[in-house]
C-alpha cells in the first residue's frame, strides 16, 4: 500500500494582556507540525463519462483504478460480502437502492455526474412511426427518459448498451437514439462522415430540471464503511483530488486533453481526448457532498421505489 504524509501547519499567537504602565507584548508566532497519513485505495469505476470524472487519479497514479464497462461488476462489487474496493463510482440508484436495502457495506459519500443524455436524431418531430433506439431498460437511462416522455408516441425499441443503440441510428435502424455524452458527440460526428446529419433533438437534463426544479444525480461515489472508519483522511484526500480536477476543468479545459491521453481514451470508454474537451461542459461533472443533496436524491430514487434515502449516506 502506498503512502503519502501530508504536513498540517498550525499558527500559535500568543499575546500579553497590557495595562497602563506596561508596555503590550506580542511573541513571535510558534509552529506545530502534525503529520497525516494518507495511503493508497482501490477505486471501481465503470468506463464513460464518470470515468474521465475520476481520470485524474489513474494520471497522478498514486490510487489503484479499475475501469469497467457495464452494471453487472459493479453489483456484483457492492454486495460482495468481502469487498475488494475501498471507493466504487456507480449509478446513484444502484448504490443507494442496496445500501437502503441493508445488502451492501458501501455508503454514498458525494454525487459525481449529474446526467449525460441526450436524444440524437435526423428530425425533431416525434410521431408514432418515429422508431426510437433506448438502452439501459429499467436503470437510470430508460427509467429517465419514461418518465420524462410517458406521454411520447414511437416505436420502442430498447437495445443491450448504448453502442448499439448508436449502431442502430447509424444504419438507418432507427431515426432518434438516446445516447449519453460523449458517445452522442461521436454519433453525430460518425454520421457526418459517411454524408448523415444528426442533430441532437432533446437535452433530458433540461427536461428533468423543467420538470423537478434540479437536476438529478446520475452516478455517485460510494465508500466502503470500514475504509471511511479506519481511514477517513485517505478517503476525503481522494474524494478532494477528484473535485479539484473537476473545479479546475469547468474553469480551465488546458490540462484535460493530456490527462486523457495519457491514461488514455481507450482504457476510460471514450471516443477521443478532443470529442471529451469539446463535450465536457455536458458531462455535468460536479461533485456535490450528497449530505447537501438530500432532495435531490429522493426525488430520483422515486423512480426505483426508494421515499428515503438518508440511510445511505456515508456521513
Amino acid at each position: 500500500m502506498k503512502k503519502i504524509l501530508v504536513c498540517l501547519l498550525s499558527l500559535l499567537l500568543v499575546a500579553c494582556t497590557s495595562n497602563s504602565n506596561v508596555e503590550s507584548n506580542v511573541e513571535t508566532p510558534s509552529t506545530t507540525e502534525e503529520t497525516v497519513e494518507v495511503n493508497s485505495l482501490k477505486v471501481l469505476a465503470p468506463k464513460g463519462a464518470t470515468a474521465v470524472g475520476v481520470s485524474i487519479l489513474s494520471y497522478e497514479g498514486f490510487h489503484d483504478v479499475t475501469y469497467v464497462d457495464g452494471a453487472d461488476v459493479l453489483q456484483a462489487s457492492l454486495v460482495n460480502p468481502e469487498p475488494e474496493y475501498d471507493v466504487i463510482i456507480a449509478p446513484s440508484n444502484l448504490g443507494i437502492k442496496l445500501a437502503v436495502a441493508g445488502k451492501s457495506q458501501y455508503k454514498i459519500a458525494d454525487v459525481l455526474t449529474w446526467g449525460n443524455l441526450f436524444l440524437v436524431g435526423t428530425t425533431d418531430e416525434i410521431n408514432e412511426d418515429t422508431r426510437i433506439a433506448l438502452f439501459g431498460e429499467n436503470a437510470v437511462v430508460g427509467l429517465v427518459y419514461e418518465d420524462l416522455f410517458a406521454d411520447s408516441v414511437g416505436e420502442k425499441t430498447y437495445y443491450g448498451a448504448v453502442t448499439e443503440a448508436q449502431a442502430a441510428l447509424l444504419s438507418d435502424n432507427a431515426d432518434v437514439a438516446l445516447l449519453a455524452e460523449p458517445a452522442a458527440t461521436a454519433t453525430i460526428a460518425k454520421a457526418k462522415e459517411n454524408g448523415k446529419e444528426l442533430k441532437v433533438i432533446a437535452d433530458l437534463q433540461t427536461l428533468w430540471q423543467d420538470k423537478y426544479g434540479d437536476s438529478y444525480p446520475q452516478a455517485a461515489i460510494f465508500v466502503l464503511g470500514s475504509t471511511y472508519e479506519n481511514d477517513p483522511a485517505s478517503v476525503d484526500s481522494l474524494i478532494n483530488t477528484v473535485k479539484t480536477f473537476i473545479d479546475n476543468t469547468n474553469a480551465d479545459k488546458a490540462e484535460l486533453a493530456n490527462i486523457i491521453d495519457t491514461v488514455t481514451a481507450e482504457e476510460l470508454g471514450v471516443p477521443s481526448s478532443a470529442i471529451v474537451e469539446k463535450v465536457w461542459d455536458r458531462l455535468n461533472l460536479n461533485v456535490k457532498d450528497a449530505s447537501e443533496c438530500v432532495e435531490q436524491l429522493n426525488n430520483f430514487m422515486k423512480l426505483f421505489g426508494v421515499e428515503d434515502s438518508s440511510s445511505a449516506l456515508l456521513k
